[in-house]
């Protein structure tokens, strides 16, 4: 169903299945969810702290939340800068209390990988050390 407009994405993982959480740092003053695991390359190598979500619609229970939250200071949301990832960025912080990471507006990228294909990952690192 690459091409369906609906039904294009199934799963059966549970939204408590982080992407990378079994390689995150015990204690830290941050944590970088992003909604895909392909945003985790260019935030690790950046050395942040960071795990993937399901995606944008797929948020943890309260119980993960509550251990995250005491691991980490402060939980930031990475979601993309299209009309879907900008309905999760509200839910992530209106919800969860997420802190936010924007993308710069702009046609050229979609996510925090293609952003940094395009500029970079001194550019990444400049955009996150802003919103931090």
């Amino acid at each position: 169903r690459p091409f369906s407009d609906t039904n294009k994405w199934y799963s059966n993982l549970n939204a408590n299945i982080l992407f990378g959480h079994d390689s995150l740092p015990w204690l830290s003053d941050i944590l970088v969810l992003s909604k895909g695991m392909k945003e985790l390359g260019p935030l690790r190598r950046l050395g942040y702290p960071s795990a993937s979500l399901q995606g944008e619609t797929s948020f943890p229970d309260e119980l993960l939340l509550k251990q995250l939250r005491y691991r980490f200071k402060n939980i930031y949301y990475l979601p993309d800068s299209d009309p879907a990832g900008l309905r999760s960025m509200n839910i992530g912080i209106e919800e969860y209390k997420f802190k936010p990471i924007y993308l710069p507006e702009c046609c050229e990228y979609k996510d925090l990988a293609e952003y940094s294909l395009l500029y970079g990952l001194d550019a990444v690192d400049k955009l996150i050390k802003e919103q931090l």
